[in-house]
């Protein structure tokens, strides 16, 4: 034997019977106490590993439990064995640090191609350290176990021996015997890894295994058909959603078409209207700018008019000036003519003086001798008459000259008034003519403004009429706006559709694939299985071959036992002498 490892050594009293089984020795021990005994008894052996550890199948803190009997110690309280042995006191506690038995194996680096040995006697860990094996593999590394537990559960938490030994029974060991010369209560339990049985076990295990995936795949296959069934229906149903939403495609197509036609018609009614509108507009545009030309030819004309009616004013104020300065020339020349009248009634006058003077002069020439001395006085008399007759006479030319320049100036007068007169006709004509034209001017004005308002009156009804082309189009474009989004909501609709159920297809491809694929692996699984049952069966048969040799060794063993016991009997009696 290659390996053997102890757990729970104590004192090791099977130390020499170790020794001669195994080449590798472990000796396990949580009393520190103990292990340093076992330590110190095996130094010089090089081949002995003594590891003081406490073990439990989760590491971390523990408790050891010591008695006054150190083969009591354990991990866990010794309630039954307390009532067993009314003797046995507990004699302290110590806190130790727990190993797994995962992380104490892995050092030593087991192998199935040797045999191994493990020695178990903790006292109440029995069950859950060969748990903690199994769970991590390291249990089948040993072909024998030796298990030193009680008969019945002397520890709190422990287990009876036979539920241990049928939980390693369940794990491929086989019970070859049982020594209880120690301790009859606390017997030692012989168990032997049965390859066989275990490959049988996990054959059995697999065979389960099989058996449920087998019920599995049943079930998913019946689910499958179930589903396949189920998305059939769908599937029919989608193509039955497929055609209605093909028929509503092509009425919204249809419906589309007849709009996209209307629209178009609308918007070449539309096009027609703009260019309509854009002549109309040209056209106000036009009349706009011959009504400005009107506005500003009136302005002009109404500038002359006003023009002209001031210079008729001023003209109609320059003859009633010349009309008061002619009468005022009339006044004077009557003046003056009455001044010449009376100039000449005094001339008259001054000449039947004269004469009268000339008759008194021949009077007095007549007499000129009698009044000598007067007549010098006379004469000077005269002279100064004379000279007064020669002033009145320049007086008189003076006169008679201011009365010609003053019938000059009224003859000029007069000319000047007649060609005012007639400047003042043709001033009137001209106003009557430009009075004419602005009477006509102010028709034509009017009948501008008649058609300006008929025009703005069309332009209005224009307006009007493109504001409510423009709300036709708008409603139109709105509505044609809503269908598209209709139909597009429609496409994505038929496009999500037909992804969902090229996602159906896809899927139901793949189910029928993993149908077909789990079917090819339940025929796999079947051949499988009859493969395994007929290597059960085989098996069976060789373990039945085996348990009969087992019989028959087990035959020769209490053969060899009665042998070994007669030779011992001999030997007790000294009738059988050993050289």
């Amino acid at each position: 034997m290659h390996t053997l490892v102890h757990l729970g050594a104590g004192r090791c009293r099977e130390l020499d019977d170790h020794l001669a089984m195994a080449q590798r020795l472990l000796l396990v021990e949580a009393d520190p106490q103990a292990c340093q005994q076992l330590q110190a008894r095996t130094a010089e052996l090089e081949q002995v590993e003594v590891r003081c550890c406490a073990l439990s199948p989760e590491p971390g803190q523990a408790t050891l439990h010591r008695y006054n009997l150190p083969d009591a110690n354990s991990l866990q309280p010794a309630v039954g064995l307390l009532r067993l042995f009314p003797g046995l006191k507990p004699r302290d506690r110590l806190a130790l640090d727990a190993l797994s038995p995962t992380a104490l194996l892995e050092p030593l680096q087991l192998n199935e191609q040797n045999e191994h040995l493990l020695v178990i006697d903790l006292p109440g860990q029995e069950l859950p350290i060969l748990e903690s094996l199994a769970q991590s593999g390291d249990l089948h590394h040993f072909a024998h176990i030796h298990l030193y537990c009680g008969i019945e559960a002397l520890y709190e938490s422990g287990r009876p021996a036979t539920e241990v030994v049928d939980w390693l029974a369940e794990h491929g060991f086989d019970l070859i015997a049982t020594e209880d010369r120690l301790d009859p209560d606390q017997p030692c339990w012989i168990l032997r890894l049965n390859r066989l049985k275990l490959d049988r076990i996990a054959l059995q295990y697999r065979l389960e295994a099989l058996e449920a995936e087998n019920a599995a795949l049943k079930q998913a296959c019946d689910e499958q058909a179930k589903s396949t069934a189920g998305l059939q229906k769908q599937l029919e149903a989608l193509k039955a959603d497929k055609v209605a939403v093909v028929k509503e495609r092509d009425a919204l197509a249809s419906e589309h078409a007849a709009l996209k036609s209307a629209r178009d018609q609308q918007a070449k009614l539309v096009a027609e209207r703009q260019q309509q509108l854009d002549a109309v507009m040209t056209e106000k545009a036009t009349l706009v700018k011959e009504r400005e030309t009107l506005s500003t030819d009136h302005a002009a004309l109404k500038q002359a008019r006003d023009e002209q009616a001031k210079s008729t004013a001023e003209l109609q104020k320059q003859l009633e000036a010349l009309k008061a300065e002619k009468d005022a020339c009339a006044k004077e020349q009557a003046t003056l003519k009455s001044a010449r009248d009376e100039q000449a009634k005094l001339a008259v006058e001054r000449a039947e003086q004269l004469k009268q003077q000339t008759s008194a002069r021949d009077q007095a020439q007549a007499k000129l001798d009698e009044l000598t001395k007067t007549l010098e006085q006379r004469t000077q008399a005269q002279t100064s008459a004379q000279a007064k007759v020669e002033e009145l006479s320049k007086a008189l030319e003076a006169a008679k000259a201011e009365a010609d320049k003053q019938a000059k100036l009224a003859i000029q007068y007069k000319a000047e008034a007649d060609t005012q007169t007639k400047e003042r006709a043709a001033l009137q004509a001209a106003r009557d003519e430009q009075a004419k034209l602005a009477t006509e001017r102010q028709k034509q004005l009017e009948a501008l403004k008649t058609e300006k308002a008929a025009v703005v009156k069309e332009r209005d009804a224009l307006a009007s009429e493109q504001a409510a082309l423009k709300s036709a189009r708008d409603q139109q474009a709105k509505l044609a706006a809503e269908r598209q989004q209709q139909l597009d909501a429609v496409a994505a609709e038929r496009a999500v559709v037909a992804k969902e159920q090229a996602e159906l297809r896809s899927k139901h491809e793949e189910q029928s694939t993993l149908v077909q694929s789990k079917q090819a692996e339940i025929e796999k699984q079947k051949a499988q299985l009859h493969e395994t049952q007929s290597r059960i069966h085989t098996l069976e048969g060789q373990i039945a071959e085996s348990d009969q040799r087992q019989a028959l060794m087990n035959e020769e063993m209490i053969k060899a036992e009665g042998q070994i016991e007669l030779i011992k009997d001999l030997l007790l009696k000294g009738d059988l002498q050993i050289t």
